[in-house]
């Protein structure tokens, strides 16, 4: 029986956990010859997806009043609904992360803080998704292309794609202070702000504090 060292058999918090387990199966296809590999590794891009999302929405939640729903972490599309229900859609998560990136560059703080675009997230999910059902596993069977679709290719670059997010040293930006969320409501509403920003903060410093990542003491189901 063929053994795969790089598969770990249990599971684990860590955010990088499920794309690492992808990057096994992938690695064991062998040119699709062994096509129910590439299911395996499908389903952990899917988990995967899930993984980054539930670290954005517990990131997010950490630092609102809000108190963390458990049962809004059982699906994928029940955390991004409602991160959009607390924030907003793309384009408002789009300008608060560009936001968050101006103030650390005018702080001289040097961390990875790419903006989660949901919209690829879901993307990447729903692509996932027929290698995990009977229609595709079956057209594998039968030997025949599967239409407008390269496992290997694909889910490798889903891989790669994944990869920002797992390696980002933050996650989101809360402001506590009544001044700094003002000017980042009229940064949202287009105005260029970037002098008054770097004026306020030399003027008030900011008071920050970071909270790693999301593991088992952060979740209870």
């Amino acid at each position: 029986m063929q053994k795969f060292p790089q598969l770990e058999p249990t599971r684990s918090f860590e955010l990088g956990h499920h794309v690492s387990q992808a990057r096994a199966w992938l690695d064991a296809v062998e040119n699709r010859k062994n096509s129910a590999f590439v299911s395996y590794a499908a389903f952990e891009i899917r988990l995967a997806v899930e993984r980054i999302c539930m670290q954005y929405y517990v990131k997010l939640i950490e630092n609102k009043t809000a108190k963390l729903n458990p049962s809004k972490l059982q699906s994928f599309k029940s955390m991004q609904k409602e991160i959009t229900r607390i924030v907003g859609k793309q384009d408002i998560i789009n300008k608060q992360f560009e936001f968050a990136r101006t103030v650390l560059k005018l702080l001289g703080i040097n961390i990875s803080m790419p903006t989660p675009n949901f919209e690829r997230l879901i993307k990447i999910w729903a692509d996932c998704s027929d290698p995990c059902h009977i229609s595709w596993n079956l057209i594998e069977a039968s030997g025949k292309e599967f239409p407008n679709f390269d496992p290997v290719a694909d889910l490798t670059a889903y891989a790669n794609e994944l990869d920002t997010y797992i390696a980002a040293t933050a996650y989101w930006f809360q402001i506590h202070d009544n001044g700094l969320a003002n000017l980042r409501n009229r940064f949202e509403c287009g105005e260029n702000i970037k002098a008054e920003l770097n004026e306020y903060l030399q003027k008030t410093g900011m008071k920050a504090t970071y909270i790693p990542r999301v593991d088992s003491k952060h979740i209870t189901f």
